[in-house]
């Protein structure tokens, strides 16, 4: 019963990101999560976005808001050595780090996932 309340919140939190980006909102299509835990409501969120419509409001967005452009730029080109540095030499990260995946996170991937995204290498 637990996985289904987590589902619905699930639903309701990406249709509140949905209907804030105008969006057609989600519907149930799962009654469970697969894999369970954050790391199986990751992989649920992800099999839920509408990915064509997500990336043709990007590309509407880089061409007619000039400040979603800079925005988006701005984050492309951040230092992205100085987040590495950051997340390699900080004890606090390390320590957020080690919790995450002590409590089953999979913090490779979804870092992964944040480097994908901005074209960091």
């Amino acid at each position: 019963m637990g996985s289904i309340l987590c589902l619905d919140g699930a639903y309701e939190s990406l249709n509140v990101v949905a209907e804030f980006l105008g969006l057609t909102p989600l519907k149930p299509s799962v009654k469970r999560l697969r894999t369970g835990g954050l790391n199986g409501l990751l992989d649920e969120a992800l099999a839920l976005l509408p990915h064509e419509e997500l990336e043709a409001l990007f590309e509407e967005k880089m061409q007619t808001s000039p400040e979603f452009k800079a925005l988006f730029e701005k984050l492309q080109s951040f230092e992205y050595k100085q987040l590495v540095d950051l997340f390699e030499n900080s004890a606090e990260v390390q320590a957020l780090v080690q919790k995450l995946r002590d409590h089953g996170i999979d913090v490779d991937r979804i870092v992964e996932l944040v480097k994908a995204f901005f074209g960091w290498k």
